[in-house]
């Protein structure tokens, strides 16, 4: 029988972690109910989670290095150290770029440690390996095909992306055997409080055994009323920056800014300090920083420190509602909550679930936090084969979509043009100057398009050699406004007569009427269970009511693109 190893990988904002567990593996493909091995985190520089960090190392032969060793060195080297690169993943431009590459980067070092613990480079008729990684459940279809391509090209085997908040579903039914996570008609909240973020998502289990539960992500911060004069994050890194910021202002904030992130680095491991403290009944923590050369005394005390986090504390208040009601449920239909991420550690995260979940409590194992909240996630990337293998009460789960998906069409990138669309094969046609919806936030996944949307876009262009039209795809709304997601330019080259025409067009543009270009671009989309969007577009060109040409383009990321190459850069500072 052969050995499948699972490989489980949280990639978080400010720390990682990595699992491993080993499974018995039958010929018909699903693996025993009971694993070899059991989920266990790697130790990586002798601690479970490693900083998100990279030293890029420079000219002088100083070598790249990764977690905490990489956070020493950015005491001294800050232009050369980076870290928080996952906010960047997946947006476009130079921004995106970088970050797709230290991804890369970081994750190739985690899969060089892991090859210490199984046999990476092993195949065949003896053992099978499977990686999962996770992502927040907010991300678009481009942050998901970015970092399961970051996983690939650093090597990874057989990798596949899941939602962190179902990893921690995952971990809970396995480890904690809750019974209210197999409860018929139970309604689950999952709560994901990582160093960036902090993802909402609900779980309902089926009165019908038969049905498989339904999960369904909601993105809380757009409805709550932001916090700080417009933030609208919630994670570990806030309450760094909100901390040290209070810290600056008494010393007269003199720092310079390439000491911040040393600073932000000291404040990070304070705070943590000062968080045990109080679940040990101590409301104080001190500590002595060397700050612009002088010492400084670093005292908190739990009364200052919600004075300074009031607003802030009050911010997580507001994202449970907005979650609830998003998820259109009231508090008391939920059943049970996860806690999962190590911000969630928190007292006042508790106290706030208390208050607006007093049903909910810690001894009935309705609110469940694992004992490291931070394996969490990594832990139930491991669970996730044998859960999914196993028939019965423990159904694979529907997934709905986070994002509605948008397209459009400019003549040139960045600028929409009035679309006439129909999305009915032989239906009316109606002027437009929005992109048109193609697939409804909340729609039950897997979902394709039954017809395809078409857009018929009819423009004026002097350009007597190559026309152009560019479809762009969009993903929900991120504050107010459309993300951007894959572009797909069609490029033409005209005939002979139909240049000419244009040539003369460009000396008499009042004979134009009569040649302008018309395009309808043919929308084939479809969306797995993990949010991936795939599918293709065919664009047809018209000239004079004739078929000029037709092209055909997949809508997936083009896996050719090359990351940019990271570069040193003036440290700007990291308070906002």
């Amino acid at each position: 029988m052969k050995t499948l190893y699972t490989i489980g990988i949280d990639f978080g904002t400010s720390n990682s972690c990595v699992c491993y567990a080993s499974y018995n593996l039958r010929p018909d493909g699903m693996v025993e109910s009971v694993p070899i091995k059991r989920p266990e985190a790697l130790s990586l520089q002798h601690a479970d989670t490693i900083p998100t960090v990279i030293f890029l190392g420079d000219e002088t032969g100083q070598p790249t290095l990764y977690g905490e060793i990489a956070e020493e060195r950015a005491a001294f080297y800050p232009e050369l150290t980076r870290s928080g690169f996952k906010l960047d993943l997946g947006r476009p431009g130079a921004e995106g770029a970088e970050a797709y590459s230290l991804t890369r980067q970081f994750l190739g070092y985690l899969r060089s440690k892991v090859a210490d613990y199984i046999p990476m480079d092993g195949s065949g008729d003896e053992c099978q390996i499977e990686t999962v990684i996770g992502h927040p459940v907010q991300w678009t279809a481009d942050q998901r095909e970015e970092t399961l391509r970051a996983a690939i090209e650093a090597g990874f085997p057989n990798v596949q992306i899941e939602g962190e908040s179902m990893a921690a579903v995952y971990c809970h039914l396995c480890e904690t055997g809750a019974s209210v996570l197999r409860k018929a008609g139970s309604l689950v909240m999952m709560v994901d409080m990582g160093g960036g973020t902090t993802d909402f998502a609900f779980l309902k289990l089926s009165s019908d055994p038969k049905e498989s539960p339904i999960s369904t992500p909601v993105d809380a911060a757009l409805l709550a009323e932001p916090w700080g004069g417009g933030r609208r994050s919630y994670g570990g890194r806030d309450l760094d920056a909100l901390l040290l910021n209070h810290f600056l202002a008494t010393w007269g904030d003199t720092t310079p800014p390439n000491e911040q992130q040393m600073l932000m680095r000291e404040m990070r491991r304070f705070k943590e300090r000062f968080s045990t403290n109080l679940d040990e009944g101590i409301d104080l923590y001190q500590s002595v920083w060397l700050v612009n050369g002088e010492q400084k005394i670093v005292r908190l005390e739990k009364v200052t420190f919600e004075q300074v986090t009031a607003e802030y504390r009050a911010y997580f208040h507001r994202l449970v509602d907005a979650a609830l009601s998003l998820a259109e449920a009231q508090s008391q239909e939920v059943s049970a909550i996860i806690l999962t991420g190590g911000h969630s550690r928190w007292y006042f995260i508790e106290d706030v679930l208390r208050e607006k979940f007093p049903h909910i409590r810690r001894e009935s194992h309705t609110l469940l936090r694992h004992n490291h909240p931070e394996q969490s996630v990594a832990r139930g990337l491991c669970y996730q084969r044998m859960i999914l293998a196993q028939a019965g009460e423990n159904k694979a789960p529907r997934r709905k979509a986070t994002h509605s998906i948008w397209v459009g069409v400019s003549s040139d990138k960045g600028a929409l043009e009035h679309s006439a669309v129909s999305n009915a094969l032989d239906g009316p046609i109606s002027t437009l100057d929005q992109p048109v919806l193609v697939i409804p936030e909340g729609q039950l996944l897997p979902y394709r398009t039954g017809n395809p949307v078409s857009i018929s876009v009819q423009r004026l262009s002097f350009d007597s050699r190559e026309p152009t039209i560019t479809l762009r795809l969009y993903s929900g709304l991120l504050n107010g406004q459309r993300v951007p997601l894959i572009d797909r330019t069609a490029r033409f080259q005209r005939g002979l007569m139909e240049g000419l025409m244009k040539q003369i067009s460009r000396r008499l543009p009042w004979a134009t009427n009569a040649d302008e270009d018309r395009y309808v671009v043919d929308v084939f989309c479809k969306i797995d269970e993990n949010e991936m969007l795939s599918g293709k577009v065919v664009v047809t060109r018209y000239w004079r009511d004739r078929v000029m040409a037709v092209q055909t383009q997949p809508l997936k990321i083009d896996p050719s693109r090359e990351a940019r190459p990271v570069r040193a850069k003036t440290p700007e500072p990291a308070i906002a």
